[in-house]
């Protein structure tokens, strides 16, 4: 036989909810419907968003390293220009460079001479050295721009290093014939390196990591 219930026993059954025990809605009970730590009943947030660095400091994003690289690719893309550009300008004065003058004259039917060979090596150069400090005043226009973190600086510089790198391209391939002497193929040698850098320089260009980095400075 059963003891039948006295005043003192817990009362089983809850009337608002028959068939689960009665007691306060304490934080991480399976039967409240409120998640552990989150009074109220509101969702936790913990681990549904990506770590940003700052993000609720309003700092700024830090200088990736890739950066840094894409700068210092700006001077040394320079250094071998102006490198490959004075033995180019040394190559002009070669007997060969003169024989291609000779020929060049030759194939439109003119007579030539010492003082027209003179002139059109003196041509030469004076363009070369134009053009060499054009490029250098755009080289110098780029990294200012990106040290002063710049994105036009960015943009100016992936078109430059394009435009650049295809017309460099191309010349090589048509005048391949100019580069049998050891000075032509020091210049060579130089102006492959010069487009291998440009090209590192526009994969580094391109990362989101440079362009997210620089924009944050223009909006």
């Amino acid at each position: 036989m059963s003891t039948p219930p006295n005043d003192n026993s817990p009362q089983w059954g809850n009337p608002g909810n028959p068939g689960y025990p009665a007691g306060p809605q304490t934080p991480g009970n399976p039967y409240s419907g409120q998640p552990a730590g989150q009074p109220g009943g509101q969702p936790s947030k913990f681990g549904t968003e990506a770590y940003n660095p700052g993000a609720g400091y309003g700092a700024p994003m830090e200088e990736p390293n890739k950066f840094r690289t894409l700068k210092t690719l700006t001077l040394a893309s320079l250094g071998v220009y102006v490198l490959s550009q004075i033995f180019g300008l040394m190559s002009i004065f070669t007997p060969e460079s003169e024989q291609v003058i000779r020929d060049q004259f030759a194939a439109m039917n003119m007579p030539v001479t010492d003082d027209d060979i003179n002139a059109a090596m003196a041509f030469s150069v004076g363009l070369a050295v134009v053009l060499t400090v054009i490029a250098v005043g755009l080289y110098l226009l780029v990294y200012f721009g990106l040290r002063a973190k710049k994105n036009w600086a960015r943009i100016t510089g992936v078109v430059l290093a394009i435009l650049g790198t295809v017309f460099t391209v191309g010349g090589l391939l048509m005048d391949s014939g100019a580069m049998t002497s050891g000075m032509g193929l020091v210049s060579l040698a130089l102006t492959v390196a010069w487009v291998a850098l440009n090209i590192y320089w526009l994969v580094l260009a391109f990362n989101g990591q440079v362009k997210a980095y620089l924009e944050q400075f223009n909006r």
